[in-house]
């Protein structure tokens, strides 16, 4: 992981490069892929301030509605057990049809 994150933010300072090599990573790992390469880190970063705001009190759990195929919910898991939120419980929500379609206001 530190060899890809110092080559992220090499490529960061040109969004052309970045995007191709978003995609030979995604290519070459097909496995684990995100809407935005920036979410696992906003994720982290959260959670991090989270800790850091918490000083240590109940931690509760994490929900998260509309999965699709879960890469956010991995992210948020992961960074979770990183940071030693070993009661954290974790629960996901998805209709696997999408929204249904708006009727009135």
């Amino acid at each position: 992981m530190f060899i890809k994150r110092k080559i992220e933010s090499m490529l960061h300072r040109s969004p052309r490069f970045f995007r191709l090599g978003s995609r030979v990573y995604h290519f070459m790992r097909p496995g684990f892929k995100s809407l935005d390469p920036g979410t696992p880190g906003a994720i982290n970063k959260a959670f991090k301030i989270f800790k850091e705001l918490n000083n240590g009190g109940p931690v509760g759990d994490y929900y998260e509605f509309g999965l699709h195929k879960g890469y956010t919910f991995f992210a948020a898991y992961h960074a979770a057990k990183r940071l030693g939120f070993k009661s954290m419980r974790f629960f996901g929500f998805d209709s696997f049809q999408g929204l249904p379609a708006v009727d009135g206001i």
